[in-house]
């Protein structure tokens, strides 16, 4: 809980979503930082030791297995489930866990689970947003894109900005860059998207510049998916908006295929359909569904 990234922003909605439920919320993080902060002035703990919990939690939602033996092993009464976030590693497995619900968030993502964990999964917990953390859109969107945003979250990414500004000048529009890649962060990235007109981003990022109200190109360093638009936006949520979705390689040719596909009425239909099915709230209602279910089977296991 010290950066801005999918899974501690993930985790600062999900523990005030459920703090403000009133149900009592503690969060572990291994690091602390400015984003603990946060979350602790909206009141809720945040600790960095297992001492610090200070009680016996129901249920222990874990977003990694880094700590996952040793809080299974202080609270081996606790039922507990996983929500898995990104890549997952061939070493994959809960064995000396409490686990026993395991969710990700696109498909992906649970098949590898499955096959490196050699265990079932309980189907998708998609990344949700909070969509009370920022204002949407005001005006609707232009029929040319003449402001442009490129979100690096990733390690490389130089190559698909520098064809996104060849193309910015050739549209005479114009490209700012935002992310750690670019060593420009922000707090409240869709609060920032806002205010763009064609927003280049994947995963989270991509999720959270739709709700608020921006067109999207599904696009990283991985390739190029297309312009987010109805007929996609189910499909392309359930995948999160990640690299199974891209259908070609970052080239000049395909991002500008992506961008000709840029449809003002299309977008805003996109955005509403992800500002009813990607709620923070719903995504409440089915978490705590799954708390429910893992608490079920943890109490079968040990009767």
């Amino acid at each position: 809980m010290s950066k801005r990234t999918g899974t501690e922003i993930a985790t600062r909605d999900l523990a005030q979503g459920l703090s403000h439920r009133r149900h009592e919320v503690v969060v572990l993080a291994e690091e602390t930082g400015p984003l603990a902060e946060e979350v602790r002035a909206a009141g809720v703990p945040v600790t960095d030791t297992i001492a610090g919990i200070g009680m016996f939690p129901d249920v222990i939602h874990f977003n990694d297995l880094g700590m996952a033996v040793e809080v299974s092993s202080a609270f081996p009464a606790a039922a507990a489930c996983l929500q898995w976030h990104r890549t997952v590693p061939a070493t994959f497995s809960i064995a000396g866990t409490n686990i026993s619900v395991l969710c990700g968030v696109s498909p992906r993502i649970n098949e590898k689970m499955a096959w490196f964990g050699g265990v079932d999964t309980d189907g998708l917990l998609n990344n949700t947003v909070d969509l009370t953390g920022f204002r949407a859109r005001a005006t609707p969107l232009p029929p040319v894109p003449g402001r442009w945003l490129l979100v690096g979250q990733q390690k490389r990414g130089y190559g698909l900005m520098l064809k996104l500004k060849w193309l910015a000048m050739r549209h005479g529009a114009t490209l700012d860059l935002v992310g750690p890649r670019f060593f420009r962060r922000v707090s409240n990235l869709p609060e920032h998207t806002r205010s763009y007109d064609l927003v280049f981003a994947s995963g989270r990022c991509a999720l959270e510049a739709a709700c608020s109200g921006a067109g999207v190109i599904v696009t990283d360093y991985h390739g190029v998916a297309d312009f987010l638009g109805s007929g996609r936006v189910k499909r392309y949520y359930q995948g999160n908006f990640s690299y199974r979705l891209f259908g070609s390689p970052v080239t000049a040719r395909s991002l500008a295929a992506a961008i000709a596909e840029y449809d003002p009425e299309q977008a805003a239909l996109a955005s509403a359909w992800l500002r009813t099915h990607a709620d923070l709230e719903v995504g409440l209602d089915r978490t705590l569904a799954l708390y429910r279910l893992a608490i079920a089977r943890r109490a079968g296991r040990l009767a």
